[in-house]
């Protein structure tokens, strides 16, 4: 072969080798862990639990909506879906069609680096029944077997968070808490979980509800999930005026003081899974950057409630205004931000 041809040859392969090498990612920071805040993206938890249709009755979170948190620096989201969904039936197999939806969600998360906290958003019912009840709690050690099984080597899911608001449970959440954390270890020795509290998880409620809760874990990697809202009820609905409900600037970090203290005794984690207020009032926007400040000092973090492409209007959505502007609360809430989680 004549020289300049070999010449012309190797640059030809040089030149290919390099355009067909995988170009390593740019984006290499690490995924957020609970520590952060981050917010609930809502919709796959709407809808009937049988027979709803996706985009009609229920919904994913849209590419839009996770760009948009993640250009503000906040890439921990907490994501709500209902249990009959991916598990038709208790004990049976996974639902693939669901599944593919949710591991599109996760996809979606892990390019642009955001953690997932993945969670039945379910009271501790299925189907309606009371779950370590009229259904066995092996029934969501069951689930969580099988879920944990599906995601122990996904980057993108760092918690496993075992179930929405427990409540009216007659004393049995503690055995069904222990059987859900047995059935994710069965599959996942190592990734979080998130353990939430009976009465509805409520942080002002803690010690009272949650006295018999003790987990024990042999990934000994769990945190006891616990949520708050500020109005005179507790229930994040929000009723009434600001000066109505009662509310005070420290409202809120009052109500985690005996929550954090139990922590503290028992040398446990702990993460707010759920708290938020209204942007009608600059009051509560007090109220929430104080409830924060005292999270962040004490070194807990939480995902705020909430947002979601069907949330929008909702008065406590974080999700931006129509007109593309921030709400007040999102202020707030990147202000706390970990710096590993900034853009």
């Amino acid at each position: 072969m004549p020289l300049r041809l070999l010449i012309l040859c190797l640059f030809a392969s040089v030149t290919h080798t390099a355009e067909s090498t995988p170009v390593a990612p740019t984006d290499l920071r690490p995924f957020p862990t609970i520590a952060d805040f981050g917010v609930n993206l809502s919709g796959a938890e709407y809808g009937k639990a049988v027979g709803g249709l996706h985009n009609r009755d229920y919904t994913w979170p849209a590419s839009k909506t996770l760009d948009y948190y993640n250009d503000k620096g906040i890439r921990l989201i907490r994501l709500p879906f209902k249990w009959e969904r991916i598990q038709p039936e208790a004990m049976g197999p996974l639902a693939d069609k669901e599944l593919a939806l949710l591991d599109a969600t996760i996809a979606a998360a892990r390019e642009r680096r955001m953690g997932l906290i993945i969670e039945p958003h379910n009271y501790c019912r299925y189907h309606g029944k009371l779950v370590g009840d009229e259904v066995p709690g092996e029934a969501l050690k069951d689930l969580w077997t099988k879920l944990a099984a599906r995601y122990a080597d996904e980057p993108a899911v760092i918690a496993y968070d075992l179930m929405n608001e427990p409540h009216g449970t007659k004393g049995t959440w503690p055995k069904t808490a222990q059987l859900a954390v047995d059935g994710v270890r069965a599959s996942d020795l190592k990734k979080l979980i998130l353990v939430p509290g009976d009465s509805w998880s409520g942080a002002h409620s803690w010690v009272k509800a949650n006295a018999n809760l003790v987990i024990t874990d042999p990934g000994n990697n769990f945190a006891y999930e616990a949520h708050q809202y500020f109005d005179r009820d507790n229930s994040g609905t929000y009723k009434k005026s600001y000066d109505e409900e009662k509310a005070h600037p420290d409202v809120g970090v009052q109500r985690l003081e005996a929550y954090i203290a139990w922590l503290k005794e028992r040398g446990a984690r702990g993460f707010l899974g759920e708290f938020g207020v209204p942007r009608d009032d600059p009051r509560w926007i007090e109220v929430l950057d104080r409830f924060v400040a005292k999270l962040k000092a004490e070194g807990i973090g939480g995902t705020y409630w909430g947002g979601g492409t069907w949330f929008g209007e909702n008065h406590l959505s974080l999700d931006a205004a129509k007109d593309g502007s921030d709400r007040p609360q999102m202020a707030v809430m990147r202000k706390y931000l970990a710096t590993a989680s900034t853009p």
